[in-house]
C-alpha cells in the first residue's frame, strides 16, 4: 500500500525482485493418507509419497519458514487451519507454528524461526499438516542469516513475492555482468509470475527486467556484489539519467 501511494504521487519505485528461486515452494495440497483415520492429521504430499521437503541449516546459522495460503490476510473470512512443524530426521518435532485461524482473526500465515546452534550444517524436515478445511494452494518461503539450502521439492516459479508484485513497480532480476549473452537469470533470482487471489484471482507477470549483478563497489564485503539488490540500482540509475534528460 505505501508503494502504490509512492507510485500515485509520481514516483517510480524500482524494487530487488529478491533472491529466493532456489529456497521456495508452492503448490496444491495433496494430503498424503487421506484414510488415516485421524481427521486432525492430513500431511502434505511434496510428491511421490514425500511429506517431508529437507532443509540443510549451516553451522550457526538461522533460518524463518513461512507458510501461507490465499485466506484474507486480515483474517476476517478464514476457511482453513494449515500448521507448519519441522522435524529431524528421527521424526522428533524440533519447532512448531499451529495458531488457530479458525476460531481467531489470525492471518493464514504460521510462521517458524529456528537456530542450528551446532557447528556443523543439519538437515531438517518441513512438514505441512491441513489441520481442517479446504485443500489451497500454499506456499513455503525462507528468509534466513547464515547459509541454507532447500534440497528437495524447490519450486522456482512463483518466487517473487511482496511489494515486487505491485503492477507499477519495476521489478529488477539479476544476471552475472561476465555472461557474455547477457541473457540469463543467475540460479538464486526470483522468478514470477506473482499470484494473487484477493480481491480478484490474477497473475501478474514478474520480474520486469534484468539487470547486472557480480559488480565491483568500493565496500570490501560487496566487491563483487551478487543479488538482484546489486541489479536494481543500475535500473533505478538509469531511468533517473532519462528522467533528467
Amino acid at each position: 500500500q505505501a508503494v502504490r501511494q509512492a507510485v500515485q504521487q509520481g514516483v517510480l519505485f524500482v524494487s530487488a525482485a529478491g533472491n529466493d528461486a532456489q529456497r521456495h515452494y508452492q503448490g496444491m495440497f495433496k494430503e498424503f493418507d487421506p484414510n488415516d483415520g485421524d481427521p486432525l492429521i492430513n500431511l502434505h504430499d511434496f510428491g511421490g509419497g514425500d511429506t517431508r521437503l529437507a532443509l540443510r541449516i549451516g553451522a550457526q546459522a538461522r533460518v524463518v519458514v513461512f507458510l501461507q495460503w490465499p485466506n484474507p490476510f486480515d483474517g476476517s473470512a478464514n476457511t482453513a487451519d494449515y500448521d507448519l512443524f519441522l522435524a529431524d530426521a528421527t521424526g522428533n518435532i524440533l519447532a512448531i507454528s499451529n495458531d488457530d485461524q479458525l476460531q481467531t482473526t489470525v492471518p493464514p500465515l504460521e510462521a517458524i524461526g529456528f537456530t542450528n546452534t551446532t557447528d556443523q550444517a543439519i538437515t531438517v524436515g518441513v512438514v505441512v499438516n491441513r489441520v481442517t478445511g479446504p485443500t489451497l494452494p500454499f506456499s513455503l518461503q525462507f528468509n534466513a542469516l547464515g547459509r541454507i539450502a532447500v534440497l528437495t521439492h524447490n519450486v522456482t516459479s512463483g518466487s517473487v513475492f511482496g511489494h515486487p508484485c505491485v503492477r507499477e513497480v519495476v521489478a529488477v532480476g539479476a544476471v552475472d555482468v561476465n555472461d557474455v549473452g547477457f541473457d540469463t537469470l543467475e540460479g538464486f533470482s526470483s522468478q514470477g509470475p506473482c499470484e494473487l487471489f484477493f480481491p480478484t484471482h490474477e497473475a501478474r507477470t514478474k520480474p520486469d527486467v534484468a539487470a547486472a549483478d557480480g559488480v565491483n563497489t568500493s565496500l570490501a564485503d560487496f566487491a563483487p556484489f551478487f543479488g538482484t539488490s546489486a541489479a536494481a540500482p543500475h535500473v533505478a540509475a538509469v531511468a533517473a539519467l532519462l528522467i533528467e534528460a
